[in-house]
């Protein structure tokens, strides 16, 4: 895991899918290999025993049908033997024809040694053909119990080919089957092998994927529980982030947005600790004040009650200067009627003393 967290996540998310490919590429290379080795063996059956079959057919029926049926007509006179001559030289052309064509595919050990028998059985069957042709050759028309000297012994060097020729049949049937057999257990190889593989791809896949998934949520579970706890208001979680991914990266992200939060909150607390002593400090003076300002209070209320007998004080004495101002008018009209009454007086005393000097 530690492994995994040193590699980015985009080239881990590369490797499984690029393993994937890998493991999908074997199988397919190692399919289309089985379907080469299955294409190679019927390539064999087929060219190596299948057409052969048809082409050692093709002998045996041109000696033992072909030519001795060629040769039996014209005895019979039921062929000419310018016609019994084209039959047998077209039938000595197609059995070296397929002869040759037969050789020339892929020979086991054992057919090499039966196509060595028959070769040598060929030579007097050839030698009696060539002494047929030569004496159709020299015959014209029809040619009825002329070639009876070629019954028996054309037969007799005939016969032993179509016995070879069969056992070489029976070989190809047998390769054939052998080569079957052995395809059957190719196949059951091939299927062993690509059962395999899958199996293997299918758990290499599982554990890559698990790997994988895993290398990427646990970083990205950590990172939630993170953001969980902070915003629960813990900021005690401890983060070890390790690798050098971008979950990593994250990771050492989160722990540096967790450390500030945890210096800006201490960085609060101080700031609500002082805020709380200055608060008591304000509440104190608050306090004192509502002291002082309960003891003005008092003073007040007695300032207020001293108002209040000033007052009292002041509107009686507002009642006395106004009977005051009343008796001073009263003496001002008295002193008034008095200055009149002195000037009569002073009047008289002037006409007095003025009849005084007169006198």
């Amino acid at each position: 895991m530690n492994m995994l967290s040193n590699v980015r996540v985009g080239t881990r998310l590369a490797a499984g899918f690029l393993i994937g490919i890998v493991l999908l590429l074997v199988l397919g290379a190692g399919s289309l290999m089985a379907l080469s080795k299955t294409n190679e063996g019927l390539e064999t059956v087929y060219n190596d025993r299948v057409v052969p079959l048809q082409t050692l057919k093709r002998v045996a029926d041109a000696y033992a049908i072909n030519i001795i049926d060629a040769v039996n007509k014209a005895n019979a006179g039921l062929l000419k033997a310018e016609d019994a001559l084209k039959l047998v030289q077209a039938a000595r052309s197609d059995i070296d024809k397929s002869w040759r064509n037969y050789v020339s595919t892929s020979l086991t050990a054992e057919e090499t040694r039966l196509v060595n028998e028959a070769e040598t059985l060929f030579r007097p069957a050839n030698e009696a053909v060539a002494r047929l042709e030569a004496a159709l050759r020299g015959m014209n028309g029809t040619v009825r119990d002329q070639l009876d000297q070629f019954d028996g012994p054309l037969y007799l060097a005939i016969d032993p080919i179509g016995s070879k020729v069969t056992e070489l049949i029976d070989l190809q049937l047998r390769v054939a089957a052998e080569v079957n057999e052995s395809a059957a257990v190719q196949y059951q190889w091939v299927r062993g092998l690509t059962i395999g593989l899958l199996l293997l791809a299918l758990v290499v896949s599982v554990l890559a994927a698990w790997l994988i998934t895993r290398s990427v949520t646990q970083p990205i579970a950590s990172a939630v529980r993170l953001a969980e706890a902070v915003a629960g208001g813990d900021l005690t979680q401890q983060i070890h982030p390790n690798g050098k991914d971008e979950l990593a990266d994250l990771l050492r992200a989160m722990r540096a947005m967790n450390d500030s939060l945890v210096r800006v909150v201490s960085e609060v607390r101080h700031s609500s600790d002082s805020i709380a002593t200055g608060s008591a400090q304000i509440a104190a003076g608050n306090a004192d004040l509502s002291s002082r300002t309960e003891n003005q209070a008092a003073n007040l209320e007695e300032s207020a009650a001293s108002m209040e007998e000033i007052t009292a004080t002041v509107h009686q004495n507002a009642e006395t200067a106004r009977q005051a101002s009343q008796l001073a008018s009263a003496a001002s009209e008295a002193a008034a009627r008095g200055g009149q009454v002195v000037g009569q007086v002073v009047s008289t005393m002037q006409e007095i003393s003025a009849s005084s000097q007169k006198i």
